[in-house]
């Protein structure tokens, strides 16, 4: 019943089309049987390629709608290790309910993403083996090893880090795990094996995605799977120890919070009384795997503590509030029994007020995870593709813009005759440069490419290329032989206007993902604004009046506008960037990250320096470089 009921909530709330995060990756990856970035994930590749082609509305839909199958699997598997550890359907079903409808667990349930699929894996292991144990069923036994090898082509490095829980609960069974040991571990390794195997074969085999091109050597796929790629990604040079602690401090707070605060008190009794009553070694595993989840993991990443990063970290904590769920149904088990509240009455009481508890979360949260009318991604990547010239080709820099615009392209066949390209050369298997090139290989490749293509090129989330005539539209630029050599013309498109309008008007969500990129369309089109500024022609002026208006009620398009003006302004348009900058400061906002506010400064200095002010603009150099000490800030070469 649960698993119904939590099924129908996901498959009402879900997205019919694509979203942002990795959701465009997954659904173009999975339909057309590819490879994703690292480690690959080939086990929800592989189920996503089946759900793609069931008959049931979109791609997209139906591959959100597998998340939703492993998020009602997962909730059903923690009522029934209630059940089977209480007794007690009640508990079991408002433990498995509150994880349901828990605000972060119902995000990933409807967007196509891992992280669903790693709990429902783990959860499903640990049900089988305490049946194995109960049992004595090596039967049992097989299938939790099975799940748990499946398990490691999902997300590895999650499962591992909940791993201590599945030992302890095999561990538990005492003479009957060790004597099984000698086959279990090579059921494990043989179907983790498995699933790279054919991940490695499929990368030879040209799928649309292949995010790094044909694994051909041992050492490549232990890369690939090791995620030696995000390497640096996963630590920032600014990352401190505060990061950590705030960091820790976020999720001790969700902690309280995604199951309820009465649900997590409930939790803690849980846990105490699971210990009292003697089995201290399924505790020990438990608690070990939702501190390694969530504290160790912590420590771990070197993540700056920033709007975005807060959304991309907190998917990774969906195991410690499934752990919390099964302690919160054991908490109440054990307070129905209670002298005070045993009796009918007092436990119908008890059990009311948790399933009122249940149904507030539900009502709150669904403000948010309520989705199937979320069409932000994409719109997004329509009103990029309506600027794009017949039969042109399309080259996208920087991995938000990327995979909404594939989905559109590859999947729902819009706009079949341009040709779409990745700067960096990842994601796609029609690629321009190679991922491992270094840049000065990439970036001589690349010119050669503009210089001999016949089709008329545009270029996505980069500033201006040097050595080529340009046309600016908006959100992109169109390099054009027509054009003088390093000069740009600017059209103010209709199409272009309109939707920053309607981004503008649609206002901050309570989606991360969905404000970050909303901030940089509006900043991306605050520089085309100033150098509409710059230009100062009448007529381009009258066109653009309206969305200047509205830009200069935005800091984000008000830095976008500052950029441009000092980058390729002179004196007196320093001046008005200056004032530009003066008034983004006025306008505060919560989504800026450190990069984005060393940005600024760097800005501030910029201006200060073409002004004339050394002083001032040495001050804010230093002011950006405190922020952000990365090599890539330009402030250091001023301060050089």
């Amino acid at each position: 019943m649960l698993f119904i009921a939590a099924l129908i909530l996901y498959a009402a709330s879900t997205p019919k089309t694509v979203m942002l995060e990795d959701d465009g990756l997954f659904i173009t990856a999975a339909h057309t049987a590819g490879v994703t970035h690292p480690p690959g994930y080939p086990l929800y590749i592989a189920l996503g390629w089946v759900a793609s082609h069931l008959p049931l509305g979109s791609v997209a839909a139906r591959i959100h709608f597998l998340s939703g199958v492993m998020g009602a699997l997962t909730c059903s598997c923690i009522a029934f290790l209630v059940l089977r550890r209480t007794g007690n359907r009640l508990a079991a079903l408002i433990a498995g309910a509150s994880l349901a409808v828990s605000q972060h667990f119902w995000s990933q349930a409807i967007i196509a993403d891992v992280y669903t699929t790693n709990t429902a894996i783990l959860f499903l292991c640990l049900a089988l083996t305490q049946e194995a144990a109960g049992r004595k069923d090596t039967r049992l036994w097989i299938l939790a090893a099975l799940a748990f090898g499946i398990g490691l082509a999902n997300h590895w490095p999650l499962l591992i880090l909940a791993g201590p829980v599945v030992f302890a609960y095999a561990v538990g069974a005492k003479s009957d795990f060790w004597h099984r040991l000698k086959y279990l571990l090579p059921a494990v390794l043989f179907c983790a094996a498995a699933f790279y195997a054919w991940m490695v074969w499929r990368s030879h085999q040209s799928p649309t995605i292949n995010f790094l091109g044909p694994i051909s050597s041992w050492d490549a796929m232990v890369d690939f799977i090791g995620r030696d790629i995000y390497a640096e990604v996963d630590t920032s040079i600014n990352a401190g120890i505060v990061d950590k602690l705030q960091y820790l401090r976020y999720f001790s707070i969700q902690a309280v919070l995604q199951l309820s605060p009465l649900g997590f008190l409930a939790a803690l009794w849980g846990i105490t009384v699971t210990w009292r009553r003697g089995w201290k070694l399924g505790v020990l595993g438990e608690a070990a795997a939702f501190i390694a989840s969530s504290f160790l993991l912590i420590l771990l990443l070197g993540f700056d503590y920033e709007y975005l990063m807060v959304a991309v970290i907190r998917p990774y904590f969906l195991v410690p509030f499934g752990l919390l769920a099964l302690w919160m149904g054991t908490g109440i088990d054990s307070m129905m029994r209670t002298r005070r509240i045993q009796g009918r009455p007092g436990a119908l009481l008890l059990v009311a007020l948790y399933a009122v508890s249940v149904l507030v979360l539900g009502v709150w949260n669904g403000r948010s995870n309520y989705r199937p009318t979320d069409r932000f991604a994409e719109d997004h990547a329509r009103a990029i593709l309506s600027l794009v010239e017949r039969d042109g080709v399309l080259v996208i820099h920087g991995d938000g813009y990327v995979f909404p615009i594939a989905y559109l392209h590859y999947v729902e066949n819009e706009r079949p005759d341009i040709r779409l390209l990745t700067s960096e050369g990842m994601g796609f298997n029609d690629r321009l440069v190679d991922p491992s090139w270094g840049s000065e290989q990439k970036n001589d490749v690349a010119l050669k490419f503009f210089n001999e293509s016949p089709r008329p090129v545009h270029v996505l989330g980069q500033d201006a290329i040097g050595g080529f005539g340009q046309r600016h539209l908006g959100f992109l630029r169109v390099l054009d032989s027509s054009v003088e050599s390093s000069k740009i013309q600017f059209e103010v498109r209709e199409e272009a206007v309109s939707y920053f309008k309607r981004t503008f008007e649609m206002g901050i969500t309570e989606d991360r993902w969905v404000n970050t990129m909303r901030n940089l369309v509006l900043k991306t089109y605050g520089q085309f604004l100033g150098y509409v500024m710059i230009l100062d022609h009448p007529s381009v002026n009258r066109q653009a009046e309206e969305v200047l208006a509205l830009a200069e009620e935005n800091y984000w398009s008000l830095v976008g506008m500052a950029q441009s003006l000092l980058e390729y302004g002179e004196i007196t348009h320093a001046n008005i960037a200056n004032e530009i900058l003066r008034k983004a400061r006025q306008i505060s906002t919560s989504s800026r990250g450190k990069k984005d506010l060393a940005r600024e400064r760097y800005l501030e200095g910029l201006a200060q320096h073409k002004i004339g002010n050394t002083t001032d603009a040495k001050a804010r150099f230093i002011e950006s470089l405190e922020i952000d000490r990365s090599p890539s800030n330009p402030a250091r070469r001023f301060l050089e």
